[in-house]
């Protein structure tokens, strides 16, 4: 341009004045606006050029680190595959797993930002075909499967733990239960020499509510804890915990079969009882009637009267029962 401008002021000294505008003048003005233009077009250019080449520098420099990231998380990763021995490991090993998701997490805005360069930079077009997009997508998908495998591993840590405290907390409830029903059992056993019949009536009793007051899910509860903490295969004692919960089951079977047989001595002495206090009331009644004495019941504290008392042969038949239900009864409940 600057020759082209020196070229054009020598011509234009030898031209008459009047042809100096159309021959020299306009063009060069012309030549001057269509450079300016193109320079500033050029420098538009350059400075596209150059934000894309950074663009492209911060996204392949982006894919190596968050490769290398995930790379560094599948390294790190508490080895699943091995039982724990102890729940305060599968405690540390939860922690250690709700770092990583916490840390996946956190990094996703730098692969939300990527994506955007790479969106940016196709201008409409399929991810495949701007440069860097394959490899996005390969990261994208190796991203979303390690944090689905991070959080699926988490949530079966933390349920293992959970359900294992709580499988204690019920099985020393069971446990604690069955302990105090074998006692009353034994009890009962050996207290019933010469009992009568409210002694009788209120071990009855006793036994019946102790048996209904039992939680009935407890026992499928501690079932249910004890197949899914084998399922998820996190805790060593898993085999041992569902022999706890087989072994309880066992001996709560053997125990109620032990009150139920146990219901039935008791309400057969009863019955007995009941039978024995009749035979004396009409023992002393015929006496009476024998010796010209009333006909009327004795005392209360020596049996009952002949008309609607306890002793009145109408409860004496060994269909009725002394005890609501009779000797035959079951145990109720569980």
């Amino acid at each position: 341009m600057t020759v082209i401008r020196e070229t054009g002021q020598q011509l234009r000294s030898r031209c008459a004045p009047e042809h100096c505008e159309s021959l020299f003048d306009g063009p060069i003005r012309e030549m001057d606006s269509a450079w300016d233009r193109t320079v500033a077009a050029a420098r538009r250019q350059n400075r596209k050029l150059a934000q894309c080449l950074e663009e492209s520098r911060r996204l392949s420099e982006g894919l190596r680190e968050l490769a290398s990231y995930l790379d560094g998380v599948r390294r790190d990763l508490p080895g699943e595959e091995e039982p724990v021995a102890e729940v305060s490991e599968a405690s540390q090993r939860t922690s250690r797993l709700m770092q990583v998701r916490e840390g996946l997490d956190r990094r996703k805005a730098d692969l939300e930002e990527l994506e955007a360069i790479v969106k940016k930079a196709g201008g409409g077009e399929e991810e495949e075909d701007v440069p860097c997009g394959p490899e996005l997508r390969r990261l994208r998908s190796d991203w979303d499967r390690l944090t689905e495998d991070v959080r699926s591993r988490h949530a079966n840590c933390r349920s293992a733990a959970s359900e294992y405290g709580e499988f204690r907390t019920l099985s020393a409830q069971e446990g604690d239960w069955l302990d105090r029903l074998d006692k009353k059992l034994r009890r009962g056993v050996s207290a019933h020499t010469a009992a009568d019949a409210e002694e009788i009536s209120e071990e009855l009793d006793d036994l019946e509510n102790f048996l209904n007051n039992h939680p009935e899910e407890r026992l499928a509860r501690l079932g249910e804890l004890a197949r899914s903490l084998g399922e998820r295969g996190v805790l060593r004692a898993a085999p041992a915990v569902a022999e706890e919960a087989e072994a309880l089951r066992e001996r709560w079977l053997q125990l109620t079969m032990k009150a139920k047989q146990r219901t039935d001595v008791l309400e057969g002495e009863l019955w007995w009882e009941m039978v024995s206090r009749t035979f004396v009331f009409y023992h002393l009644f015929f006496i009476r009637l024998h010796r010209g004495g009333p006909r009327v019941g004795v005392q209360a504290d020596r049996g009952p009267g002949l008309a609607g008392g306890e002793g009145h042969p109408a409860h004496l038949a060994p269909g009725a029962g002394a005890h609501r239900g009779g000797p035959a009864r079951g145990v109720a409940g569980n």
